[in-house]
């Protein structure tokens, strides 16, 4: 039996050694894709997601505390590390699986955002029914999801040899016009093109955190001169 053990041991060992590396030294990929890809990331499924970057500089102003830059920064690094694995889409299970610890962080920012659709004077009513947009879309996905949840299954060797856009797209797109797979990248190609438009929503993320922090300070700006 000593000998079973340590063939087994030794198998062990080799498959361990033979399975791909986990770090790929290209998290900037890996953050666009967790973020934008078409068949795995997170925006294409939750767009409503996009309304957390409103409330980020509002909830670091309210909350400005040790506790939060904590939190903040340790969701930071858990996502970069994430975004560094090799295979960060986490094929074969539904998307956006690697992202599911930090979820409960980008609920807190979404929060803001919404409160902060209320706060933005003139721009509130076309802030609120963006919102409400891509609320209902977000649920539309959902009720897919669970009336297809095979959709949510696929395989990253799939989407680069065929070119195909997910399941999910592939049905969108019989279903909604125009499709709306046009609009979000493909990072498991990581084609320039696709780089580019993900540079382009990531661009669109950071513009709001803008507009949400340049409008906390108009309001001040305008309550301090009323006083």
């Amino acid at each position: 039996m000593p000998w079973l053990v340590r063939d087994r041991s030794r198998c062990s060992y080799y498959l361990i050694r033979d399975q791909q590396q986990v770090l790929a030294f290209t998290p900037q990929i890996g953050a666009l894709g967790l973020l934008f890809d078409k068949a795995f990331g997170l925006v294409p499924r939750t767009p409503l997601y996009l309304v957390a970057a409103l409330g980020v500089i509002p909830l670091w102003r309210r909350v400005r505390s040790a506790e939060l830059a904590a939190l903040a920064l340790g969701w930071l690094a858990y996502f970069v590390f994430v975004a560094d694995i090799a295979y960060w889409w986490a094929d074969g299970s539904p998307p956006s699986r690697y992202l599911l610890a930090g979820i409960p962080f980008l609920v807190v920012l979404l929060a803001a955002g919404i409160e902060r659709t209320s706060e933005l004077g003139r721009w509130r009513p076309l802030a609120e029914a963006a919102a409400w947009g891509l609320a209902a879309y977000s649920l539309f996905v959902s009720y897919v999801f669970a009336v297809l949840p095979n959709l949510r299954y696929d395989l990253a060797l799939e989407v680069r040899s065929s070119g195909s856009p997910g399941q999910l797209f592939e049905f969108l797109g019989r279903v909604l016009r125009p499709d709306p797979a046009i609009v979000f990248p493909s990072l498991v190609h990581a084609r320039a093109s696709d780089l580019a438009l993900g540079t382009v929503w990531l661009a669109l993320v950071f513009a709001l955190v803008v507009v949400g922090g340049r409008e906390v300070r108009n309001l001040k700006a305008g309550s301090g001169g009323a006083r």
